[in-house]
């Protein structure tokens, strides 16, 4: 069952992955999402004393963003469902599979383009996922206390 489940997430985010990448209607969705989250934090914004939701300075725009939480989102996924391959392989493989989705995009849409700065969000999620997944191992391999006083 457990391998039925590791191959169930594998392939339902290589799937979201395609459906992303290949889609040319995310961006007026993804749009109208990032407007209204950006409303909402510009309603909490103007309680504050400082303004950071219209800062130019930010590096990331998002789509840049949605990279990074995507393919974070699936290293997280895919590195603490893995059986017995390393997580650095994973990670690897993930990456190479993303500037895979890159070029393919840019291969076989008119909408979408092949952009250095997605790729580099790509791994950047992946390297912050990989971090997240070695963290959480070593919080699972953590000793356990003995309880001394019985």
């Amino acid at each position: 069952m457990r391998d039925m489940n590791r191959y169930t997430a594998t392939g339902v985010f290589f799937l979201l992955a395609s459906v992303l990448s290949l889609s040319s209607q995310v961006g007026p969705i993804w749009k109208a999402s990032i407007r209204q989250i950006a409303d909402i934090g510009r309603a909490i914004e103007s309680l504050l004393p400082f303004n950071v939701i219209d800062r130019q300075d930010i590096p990331f725009q998002p789509d840049e963003i949605g990279h990074l939480l995507l393919w974070g989102g699936g290293m997280v996924v895919l590195g603490l469902l893995r059986r017995s391959v390393k997580t650095d392989v994973i990670a690897v493989g993930l990456f190479g599979a993303s500037v895979g989705f890159e070029f393919l995009q840019a291969t076989i849409t008119t909408s979408r383009s092949l952009q250095i700065t997605d790729i580099a969000a790509n791994g950047f999620g992946i390297v912050l996922g990989l971090c997240i997944v070695v963290f959480v191992d070593a919080i699972g391999r953590r000793p356990k206390l003995v309880d001394t006083t019985a």
